[in-house]
């Protein structure tokens, strides 16, 4: 901003401003401070107005920004030499007032301005005061009751009690559109390769180094497979069957040939497969199968290489 501090004068005069706060102190150029006044540093504290025009009588002087937002006073002085003495120059008029917002000074208008706001009819402090006290009984004040009773009755409360114990049932009239508690818990029990109950049964065997036992032929169009179990290296012969045998391309990652289950009571533990096949030479595959011993599914592999 500029031009907050005016003047009128003879014209051709040269006139400066000094600024001080509340303490007395006043404004230091030289280091943008308020100090202590010393008339031997008046060149330090002097800010020049100049006239707007020729023969306009007008002075104008910059309130330095980097004031703080406060009240301070500013005082004038005529020049008489060539350099500032206040002991030599004249001083012009009363003391002013300078209201600064910390970048502008707020001139008259704009505190009448905001006295209209706070008087308003509609958004004044009166009115606000009178929508306050308008409150009393006609809102929910949290300590009374007063419209919370209405409806937050305990007739409602005991609904919504009674709603939320039996969900807590997990009956499957609960889940919409979802599984219910009893799906779920088959899943984690069921019987097929997938189950946890499954998994965890395959995890407990793993101690007993259980492995797939594989013995193949294949005379180029069809390959033929002994499957059993092992553990701990001795074959195990009360495998009720060997089911869901696949041979894959370990490669690709793709099957080659379904084979099928074999469901019969082996007395040797050893379970036989065949079917059409095209298998490469010196190519890596796998056998997927389950064996299924003491009601337990157990899903395991081998690897077959053509050699």
């Amino acid at each position: 901003m500029a031009n907050e501090i005016r003047a009128t004068s003879d014209t051709g005069a040269t006139l400066y401003a000094l600024v001080f706060n509340a303490a007395g102190e006043v404004w230091q150029l030289t280091t943008n401070t308020f100090v202590a006044y010393v008339a031997a540093n008046i060149d330090n504290y002097d800010i020049a107005l100049s006239e707007i025009a020729t023969n306009s009588g007008q002075y104008r002087g910059t309130f330095d920004s980097d004031i703080a937002a406060g009240v301070y006073s500013v005082v004038l002085f005529e020049q008489a030499g060539a350099n500032p003495v206040v002991a030599d120059d004249e001083r012009i008029g009363d003391t002013g007032k300078m209201i600064w917002d910390g970048s502008a000074e707020i001139e008259l208008d704009d505190i009448e301005a905001y006295v209209d706001k706070i008087d308003d009819a509609t958004d004044g402090l009166t009115a606000i005061k009178a929508e306050v006290e308008g409150l009393a009984g006609e809102a929910m004040r949290g300590t009374d009751s007063a419209a919370l009773a209405s409806v937050c009755t305990e007739t409602r409360l005991s609904k919504l009690d009674a709603a939320v114990s039996s969900r807590s049932s997990h009956s499957a009239s609960d889940v919409t559109g979802g599984t219910t508690v009893a799906a779920a818990e088959s899943n984690v029990r069921g019987v097929d390769s997938d189950t946890l109950k499954t998994l965890s049964d395959q995890i407990d065997s793993a101690d007993s180094e259980q492995r797939l036992g594989l013995s193949a032929s294949y005379d180029g169009t069809t390959a033929k497979l002994g499957l059993w179990l092992e553990e701990s290296g001795q074959r195990q012969t009360d495998v009720t069957s060997i089911t869901d045998v696949e041979i894959w391309n370990a490669a690709t990652d793709a099957q080659v040939v379904d084979l099928g289950d074999d469901t019969t009571d082996s007395a040797n533990g050893v379970f036989y497969f065949s079917g059409a096949a095209s298998l490469a030479y010196n190519t890596p595959y796998y056998v997927k199968a389950t064996v299924n011993k003491g009601g337990s599914p157990y899903a395991m592999q081998a690897g077959l290489v053509r050699i």
